[in-house]
């Protein structure tokens, strides 16, 4: 045996007995989710998941593959594709299918274009005006500004699934709309039943805050951005600056996500031309009640301002207060809550069409697994222009089609297929690429090795990563590699490190918004999302994310685009052709192991006189730390054993893969969760009023705070034989490697 296997056998060995040990602690010292396994600096010789010959051969493609993306073909192909807007099944949007195909063929691929035909919303007219105590009419649409071609034909400022409707009523604040805030009104004696609220944007995704209203009887719901979050009290605004002007309107979906993603009207299966669709009024994700709309702050203060009652509490009050309100033109005013006498007339009329959606998908067969496929996906519709969200990251991926189809010229290929996709529809909720998922869902759910979501990746300048813990070092290995553009000799990891002040950065977990819903939550399959962020947010689904504001504030120069191409190509180029897939399940186990035990902790001091406990759950994740482990530990061997994988190891090594893809599977419950059957992932999905945001073990966490505990035991049983089955599988295939 090596010394440095031994090494690494007792230190991840050392790994799971912290899982373990974690079980014996008391409840009150419950461990917040453990971070285990802190990754080493990958060594030169070789890479996490490769033999060292192997190694060599990919880190000589990875080399040529870094000489490749060029910023200049980032800027050429994002001014044609968004100095127009990109809405969903526009003219635009057609028109952009037409000329990435053409530049993606000139690179000698052949993409293919996939059509899906979807329940779809268009606006047809919105009008807010306010009838008393004075009259005022809003805006529903931003300035237009010299460098913007094609104004004319972006959408006025609404929110796609809105109900149409029209009322006349009192106006509340409600803060943030969320539970929480319904309640402190009710305690002030506010009454929102019958009245239109008015919500900040935050917290909460917006499809929550609709069905929060609709809860407490509203009959309209109004939401416009605060200053405080990305307006003026956060720096200069458009186009002096990047943050949101007074006139900046957040369009968005107000979709119900957290009950599917996708068209409406068929949950589970692909909206083709011939799909059995489900009647409108049975679509469960659909507002059917509440017409809701949003607007700018500087319109949205003019009702903001006219409302009485109740002084809103402190924490409720926002940057229209603020001094330099009057900088733009405004008033300072203490915020109210109402109700009245600001009165409000709302009129929104929406149309509902079955309309077309288009992805654009390009392969790199695989040469050793071609059904195997690694998925690289990013959305190609913008709700404006969509220069950053998510042109962002659909100019990057087109950049490393370009790249990959160089590498092949010069006799590279994957031993997995990489597959780069473009999704149609992803602002409206995920619309292409989840009829592609669900069409195929049964290939991929065998089949697919990884789903790495890049919407919006090249847009900002400062990295930042979201998964499942199971390719957590995998990212970090990756950002080591690729030189950060903003300080050169630098790598993205070092930067990284230096900006969060973590001397092992934190990768986020997935909550919901993203086209990765269907992979992760719905199908089981791995998921990461990498992205290099906006230096602000002011611009978001605003007209202001324009070529203007890419070009000064969000990637000047599209340096990052170039060095997202890198960061993503060679991600995905590991997955393909790694020996032995770099999954570190044991990671996963020990994460699984402290929310279990921190959500034992919370049920024990709030609800102490509960008979339940996740004893039985905690101790399963031990189980599987362990089985985990063992594995890792033994599959080390084999690349630290072998220079290359011997052919009498190599059905061994396939099926210690198939295990590794399985793991993910196992946390999935096939015929979906009792309160949500689309979503199948007993692990991470976005909370029921969270709606973006990701919520752990999310289906125990809504049924305890609902205190049904018939749905906690039910839940509790599933995770348990989730944890039992991913445990099996983990001791199976670490049982193989002799």
């Amino acid at each position: 045996m090596h010394a440095k296997w031994l090494d690494g056998y007792y230190r991840t060995l050392a790994v799971a007995l912290l899982i373990c040990i974690s079980l014996a602690l008391p409840a009150a010292a419950a461990p917040a989710p453990l971070a285990l396994g802190a990754p080493d600096a990958p060594t030169a010789e070789r890479i996490a998941g490769f033999t060292a010959d192997k190694s060599a051969w990919e880190r000589d493609w990875e080399a040529r593959l870094q000489a490749l993306p060029d910023p200049a073909n980032c800027r050429k192909n994002s001014i044609a594709l968004t100095e127009h807007p990109s809405l969903v099944g526009s003219d635009w949007d057609w028109r952009n299918v037409e000329y990435s195909l053409a530049e993606l063929r000139s690179y000698g691929l052949e993409p293919e274009l996939k059509t899906y035909t979807v329940y779809m919303s268009l606006l047809r007219s919105v009008q807010v005006e306010m009838v008393a105590p004075d009259t005022y009419a809003a805006r529903t649409k931003e300035n237009a500004w010299p460098w913007q071609g094609h104004f004319e034909d972006v959408v006025d400022g609404y929110v796609a699934y809105s109900p149409s409707g029209e009322v006349t009523a009192d106006l509340v604040y409600v803060n943030y709309g969320r539970p929480e805030d319904y309640a402190k009104l009710a305690e002030m004696g506010v009454d929102v039943a019958g009245k239109i609220a008015i919500a900040r944007y935050g917290k909460v995704f917006r499809g929550v805050k609709n069905q929060v209203a609709n809860e407490h009887g509203a009959a309209g719901l109004i939401l416009y951005s605060d200053p405080a979050a990305d307006g003026f009290i956060q720096g200069p605004v458009y186009p002096d600056g990047p943050w949101r002007p007074a006139d900046g309107i957040e369009r968005g979906t107000t979709l119900y996500l957290f009950n599917y993603a996708g068209d409406p009207l068929t949950p589970g299966w692909a909206a083709t031309e011939k799909a059995h669709r489900l009647d409108p009024a049975d679509a469960y994700n659909i507002p059917h009640a509440v017409p809701t709309t949003p607007l700018s702050y500087g319109d949205a203060a003019k009702l903001l301002q006219a409302i009485g009652g109740p002084e809103a509490p402190v924490e409720w009050q926002g940057g229209l207060k603020d001094a330099r309100w009057a900088d733009y033109g405004g008033t300072p005013f203490t915020y109210h809550v109402g109700p009245g006498p600001a009165r409000v007339h709302l009129k929104l009329d929406i149309e509902y069409q079955i309309k077309p959606v288009w992805d654009i998908v390009v392969k790199f067969p695989g040469s050793k697994y071609p059904d195997q496929w690694v998925v690289l996906g990013t959305h190609r519709d913008g709700w404006t222009y969509g220069t950053g969200d998510s042109n962002g990251g659909f100019v990057m991926m087109m950049e490393l089609a370009r790249s990959l189809a160089e590498l092949q010229k010069q006799g590279w290929q994957p031993e997995r297929t990489i597959v780069l996709a473009g999704w149609d529809g992803e602002e409206y909720g995920q619309l292409g690429s989840t009829e592609w998922a669900e069409e195929i869902g049964q290939q991929l759910g065998k089949n697919a090795v990884t789903y790495i979501e890049l919407d919006s990746a090249g847009a900002g300048v400062n990295f930042w990563a979201a998964g499942v813990p199971s390719l957590d070092n995998l990212i970090r290995d990756v950002t080591r590699e690729v030189e950060e553009p903003r300080a050169p000799g630098q790598s993205v990891y070092e930067d990284w490190v230096e900006r969060t002040g973590q001397p092992v950065p934190a990768i986020d977990r997935l909550g919901g918004g993203f086209d990765y819903e269907v992979w992760i939550d719905h199908l089981g399959i791995p998921t990461i999302q990498m992205s290099f962020d906006y230096p602000g947010a002011g611009n978001y689904h605003s007209t202001h994310d324009d070529l203007y504001f890419a070009e000064r504030w969000g990637d000047p120069g599209y340096l990052h685009h170039a060095a997202m191409a890198k960061l993503a190509g060679i991600t995905a180029m590991r997955l393909a052709s790694a020996d032995i897939m770099p999954f570190e399940y044991s990671n996963y186990a020990g994460e699984v192991s402290g929310y279990l035990a921190e959500l034992n902790a919370r049920l024990k001091t709030q609800h102490p006189d509960s008979a339940l406990s996740f004893e039985r759950e905690l101790a399963q994740a031990c189980a599987w730390g362990v089985a985990a482990t063992v594995l890792e530990a033994r599959t080390e061997a084999i690349l630290e054993g072998n220079s290359s994988i011997p052919p009498a190891l190599s059905r061994q090594v396939a099926f210690i893969n198939e295990r590794l893809m399985q793991q993910e599977r196992d946390r999935t419950q096939p015929k979906g969760l009792p309160d949500g059957p689309w979503f199948r992932h007993v692990i991470y999905a976005p909370g029921l009023y969270t709606g973006y945001g990701v919520q752990y073990l999310s289906a125990l966490e809504d049924s305890i705070a609902a205190g049904d505990w018939a749905k906690v035991r039910n839940y509790a049983a599933l995770l348990n034989n989730s944890l039992t089955v991913a445990t099996n599988t983990a001791r199976v295939a670490g049982a193989r490697v002799k």
